[in-house]
């Protein structure tokens, strides 16, 4: 099913972010025999496993949003912005970290909105130490998108523990249900809404 074929693609992943996913009962008794340490369990199908391991890992004194995609604009970041300077007006204690490609013009278009909290990365190699760096330390992950396939950096987020906010978009909900907050991916109140779920509850 298509499912399964989702976690085999995922499996070498997750087991390299930190944690070890077993699939099975039978691969997690192999992987225990075998001594690795911090083995989970993380049985199929998906959406009754995720509650586990969606809660946040915040220990800082920032409460650090991830953003992944760049400024293609089928990643809605512009969105995210907005949200972003909504919640900073509230002066809790935020940093949002964008992964991915910015052009200098977008930027330009949109600095009344990239305050000194947004951190823009630029692209990252992907599974390389600083790609791991910069999911380990955050705390939540959002995603503004308008079209979704595959949401691999959720997955990475989730093996992470991070808190979701997502796009409402069939495709997410059909994987992550009830384990995530959602919001149209037009509507940058709904999202600072989530956003300040999560950090009010952190």
């Amino acid at each position: 099913g298509f499912k399964i074929d989702i976690y085999r693609l995922l499996r070498p992943l997750f087991r390299r972010i930190y944690k070890i996913l077993a699939i099975s009962p039978k691969e997690f008794n192999h992987l225990t025999i075998l001594n690795y340490s911090n083995v989970k369990f993380l049985p199929l199908p998906i959406e009754k496993s995720l509650s586990e391991l969606k809660q946040s890992n915040h220990t800082g004194s920032n409460f650090n949003l991830l953003f992944v995609g760049g400024d293609r604009p089928i990643k809605g970041l512009r969105t995210a912005l907005q949200a972003f300077s909504i919640l900073k007006k509230g002066n809790l204690n935020l940093k949002l970290y964008v992964l991915g490609k910015i052009s200098k013009s977008f930027v330009s278009q949109n600095k009344a909105i990239i305050s000194d909290n947004v951190v823009l990365l630029g692209h990252i190699k992907h599974l390389s130490n600083g790609f791991f760096k910069v999911f380990k330390n955050a705390d939540c992950y959002i995603n503004s998108s308008f079209c979704e396939g595959a949401p691999m950096a959720a997955y990475e987020a989730v093996a992470c523990r991070h808190a979701l906010v997502l796009s409402d978009l069939p495709t997410l909900r059909s994987i992550f249900k009830s384990n995530a907050r959602y919001h149209n991916p037009n509507d940058a109140i709904k999202l600072a809404s989530n956003i300040s779920f999560y950090y009010r509850n952190k």
